[in-house]
């Protein structure tokens, strides 16, 4: 195998190891200076998020005493264990599935191993500063133990190189496996925004659970040691001559055996032609169902959820915002879960369900409907030539993406108060509070994108920063939890001041009253539209 070519498939591939907003902050940052690799940019910010972890958690390590606290050690080793996968699997299905270039290589002088080698060596950059932790925890709780350096050294290189091997073996075959099935093939990208999000919220989630002051921490305690794969190696630094350890070892050493022989038996020799074909398969589904006729619905149905397929705009305009409400409600939940059962929550609550559902609603909604005209870029001047009702064509895209943007705090917020033990009554006066204000925050946010309307954007993440868009969101959310907190902490106690019979009266009240407005809201939002298109053919 050649270094040189090699080398330039890794450069090549870096675009594709790290995340498209990212990777779009670089290309801004490298338009100020156009003689600098975009790559080599990269490759910087990978080593020095590297050499920074290193840093920080060798400090920890320093402090904390491993050799004293086996389920901590477990704990951190698991974390850092499960984020190496994550992170493993996303740059495997970047940089192999979703940089569609394996076609390219076969017309030039390049063999496969080189090109499979390269691409690796490229999902290792992207994942070394999880890896790397991993290896100096593994080497402090050798050095810890009581046991000559010229032993603790070589078994805390040896556990590094168990759990490594481990992990690499767990990426590959399980992004190999994922993409074999048809239906990962037909909703690629759907699964790419998934894979995305999800290793996102993981990876937030796994630092905080090692802060012992965090919920997620106390979690992991009170659930028992479920990293109970990682404590043979603890074992091993307390006795390298212990059975146990050398048995728990063996296992995994059996499961990297068997993970290595799928890989050469089963992965490696149809691996190339894998992957075109789920590249071509990407390319094969634009050429279906050309000629059948569609109704205007069904019409507006098929190109909307196709505006939804790119990666960027399910992951950061649906996915994370729906999720960040419903991970900070939980951790509020966990930590207030028996005080919340014991306040006793009934029908005369509904009030403060009205202001929790409106809440979630300010924190949740919006995004999508920010950019909703703007995603149809060229399209939009093109539908205007059309014998199109340009306000019915708006009408069923905003509550296309109105519905599509609240099926999941919907159903996160339902969970949320039914783990909490809400009652059924309450818990649909939240659905319904959320859903009304909903309504008209995703008309503001349809109307805005409407008035700061870019059809040129180059990069997603340019239409959600229009006129302040981020910052004004930011203050937005902080506003709307504060006020939230406070009206709802009042709501509780005037309810709970009222009879229960005062109580449901007000909340019906305010219902009428949240109707009336929203109906008033949407009704002024709709003869806003009928004015600026239907005018136009009178």
């Amino acid at each position: 195998m050649r270094r040189k070519i090699i080398a330039e498939i890794i450069r090549l591939n870096l675009l594709y190891s790290i995340d498209p907003v990212a990777l779009g902050s670089i290309r801004e940052r490298h338009k100020e200076n156009p003689e600098s690799s975009i790559s080599l940019r990269i490759l910087r910010t990978q080593l020095l998020i590297t050499a920074l972890y290193v840093g920080i958690f060798a400090l920890m390590a320093m402090i904390t005493d491993f050799s004293k606290q086996p389920n901590t050690f477990s704990q951190f080793i698991g974390i850092f264990f499960i984020m190496t996968f994550l992170q493993g699997v996303l740059a495997t299905f970047n940089v192999f599935y979703e940089s569609k270039d394996m076609q390219s290589y076969r017309h030039l002088p390049v063999t496969t191993a080189e090109v499979i080698v390269g691409k690796s060596f490229t999902v290792l950059t992207a994942v070394m500063d999880f890896v790397a932790p991993m290896f100096v925890f593994c080497i402090f709780v050798q050095l810890k133990s009581e046991n000559p350096v010229r032993i603790a050294i070589p078994l805390g290189i040896l556990s590094f190189v168990t759990m490594f091997l481990a992990v690499s073996c767990l990426v590959f075959v399980s992004v190999n496996t994922l993409t074999k099935t048809g239906f990962f093939r037909k909703h690629k990208r759907f699964f790419s925004a998934l894979i995305t999000t999800v290793t996102t919220v993981i990876l937030s989630l796994g630092f905080l659970a090692m802060n012992p002051n965090f919920f997620f921490y106390k979690l992991l305690n009170r659930s028992g040691n479920i990293f109970v794969p990682f404590s043979p190696f603890f074992e091993l630094s307390k006795d390298p001559a212990s059975p146990g350890a050398w048995r728990g070892i063996g296992f995994w050493a059996a499961f990297i055996t068997v993970c290595a022989v799928i890989i050469y038996k089963l992965i490696l020799p149809r691996f190339y032609e894998n992957i075109l074909r789920v590249e071509q398969n990407a390319v094969g589904k634009k050429k279906k169902k050309a000629g059948k006729s569609k109704s205007f619905g069904a019409y507006m149905l098929t190109y909307n959820a196709g505006l939804l397929e790119d990666t960027t705009v399910l992951s950061q305009f649906i996915l994370m915002p729906q999720l960040i409400m419903p991970i900070s409600m939980a951790i509020v939940t966990y930590n207030l879960q028996d005080g919340l059962r014991d306040l006793h929550m009934d029908a005369r609550y509904g009030i403060v369900m009205f202001v929790i559902g409106a809440l979630y609603a300010f924190v949740t909604s919006g995004m999508l409907n920010s950019i909703a005209i703007s995603l149809d870029r060229e399209n939009y001047n093109f539908i205007k030539t059309l014998p199109v009702d340009m306000y019915k064509y708006l009408m069923y895209k905003f509550w296309f993406f109105y519905w599509i943007q609240n099926l999941l705090p919907v159903v996160t917020l339902t969970a949320l108060l039914l783990w909490s033990d809400m009652p059924v009554s309450l818990i649909f006066a939240a659905i319904f509070s959320l859903l009304l204000t909903s309504l008209g925050v995703c008309h503001v946010y349809f109307k805005r994108d409407y008035k700061l309307l870019d059809l040129g954007w180059q990069n997603i993440m340019q239409l959600a920063n229009r006129g302040g868009g981020n910052i004004t969101r930011m203050f937005t959310w902080f506003g709307a939890l504060l006020a939230g907190s406070g009206l709802a902490a009042l709501a509780y106690y005037v309810s709970k001041a009222m009879s229960k019979e005062n109580a449901m009266i007000s909340t019906v009240c305010l219902a009428v009253v949240m109707i009336l407005f929203s109906w008033s809201h949407h009704r002024s939002c709709t003869r806003f539209w009928k004015r600026e298109f239907r005018s136009d053919k009178r």
